[in-house]
């Protein structure tokens, strides 16, 4: 390849991955230090002298977050003072602040049970995929009654909603409790691959002519009948 075609030299891209890798790390560390600053923040009324509701929602208006990211900054703030291990690691370039956040929402539910260095562990080895689902189980482990109660409120929590546009389009937005999301996913991925070399459809296409895919199919075989609510028990 032509490196002046490009504009990029031979090997560049070892230097650039590197490059990447230490901005990474910087950014982490001053995610945990906004984690710090939001908890601190957190404790005092500031939020409520400039007409917010709580500090979640300050920072969403004022810094351009979301709620669940401003949520978990200040829940690693709050318990960064417990997480020597991993803040160290986290330093260290061992794991990123994606994973320190897991760490702290599990130790903000399980408190003193937190088996830090067993999750650290986990943590150096692990995507956040995988370690998210880590972190479920050692919550579990620890405290089964809360995660119970915590997947019943989930699924007390699963919506769907349909809004129409002018132009008959139709807009989804909804929320699904970890199975039931898990179970949508596990539906829809098999219909979502590409269907070969010539399919140049983005992956939310994908995804949204699998969900349509699926439904004409149910259509074709007859409306389904509607099933009794299923409650949840714990």
């Amino acid at each position: 390849m032509d490196a002046g075609v490009w504009g990029v030299a031979p090997r560049a891209g070892e230097a650039i991955a590197a490059e990447l890798i230490r901005r990474r790390q910087k950014i982490d560390q001053d995610e945990l230090e906004f984690s710090c600053l939001a908890a601190q923040f957190a404790q005092t009324d500031e939020y409520d002298w400039q007409g917010f509701e709580s500090p979640i929602a300050w920072l969403k208006a004022n810094c351009h977050m979301s709620g669940g990211a401003a949520s978990a900054r200040i829940c690693a703030g709050q318990q960064a003072a417990h997480l020597g291990q991993s803040s160290k690691a986290m330093a260290a370039g061992e794991i990123g602040f994606a994973h320190f956040a897991l760490i702290a929402r599990t130790s903000a539910a399980v408190g003193e049970r937190l088996d830090e260095g067993k999750l650290l562990g986990q943590a150096r080895k692990q995507t956040i995929a995988r370690f998210h689902d880590s972190c479920y189980h050692a919550r579990h482990a620890a405290d089964p009654k809360g995660c119970a109660a915590d997947e019943a409120e989930g699924v007390e929590a699963r919506s769907l909603t349909f809004a129409n546009s002018d132009d008959g389009m139709v807009y989804v937005n909804g929320m699904l409790d970890k199975v039931g999301g898990a179970a949508v996913q596990a539906a829809l991925e098999p219909l979502a691959q590409r269907t070969g070399k010539n399919d140049d459809r983005c992956r939310e296409r994908r995804v949204a002519d699998a969900l349509v895919e699926i439904c004409m199919h149910e259509l074709d075989h007859g409306v389904p009948s509607r099933r009794p609510h299923m409650q949840v028990t714990t």
